[in-house]
């Protein structure tokens, strides 16, 4: 019995922590993004940095820590599955973006991770149907 039971308090526990990252801010930074068409070929690179801030309630996206050219949002819908945190999994989330001048995009964000390898592919839908892929070099988890 008592092995049993710490069998169940070990599946609990480690259940708790693979979703942990769900609830936190998290800062994801890369080096290089892609620009895609609707085909999904790639139209055009940006090698320099980006980052991608996120949470249950907000979003934030920049490349060279540009605060007057970020995407600005908040969180609509939000999902999150990781079997392995910050390995495998995925997270998504549903977001009116927002450019400085106003303009305002709906967005889905999908933050995927498979082997260690994370990306975020950002589509908005807007007259040019722009689909961004970023790769992930590190992440920083920070309480909201």
């Amino acid at each position: 019995m008592k092995q049993f039971l710490m069998i169940i308090i070990c599946l609990v526990t480690g259940a708790a922590s693979l979703n942990a990252q769900c609830t936190k801010k998290i800062t994801w930074t890369g080096a290089k993004a892609e620009f895609l068409d609707a085909s999904g070929a790639v139209t055009k690179t940006l090698d320099e940095k980006v980052v991608v801030i996120s949470s249950k309630t907000d979003v934030k996206l920049m490349h060279s820590d540009k605060e007057d050219d970020a995407l600005t949002g908040k969180v609509k819908d939000f999902s999150c599955d990781w079997s392995d945190a910050f390995k495998n999994g995925k997270t998504v989330i549903k977001s009116d973006l927002s450019e400085n001048n106003g303009e305002t995009k709906n967005s889905v964000i999908t933050i995927e991770a498979k082997d260690g390898k994370i990306t975020v592919l950002l589509t908005m839908d807007d007259a040019d149907a722009k689909t961004i892929k970023l790769y992930i070099d590190s992440y920083k988890e920070s309480d909201q």
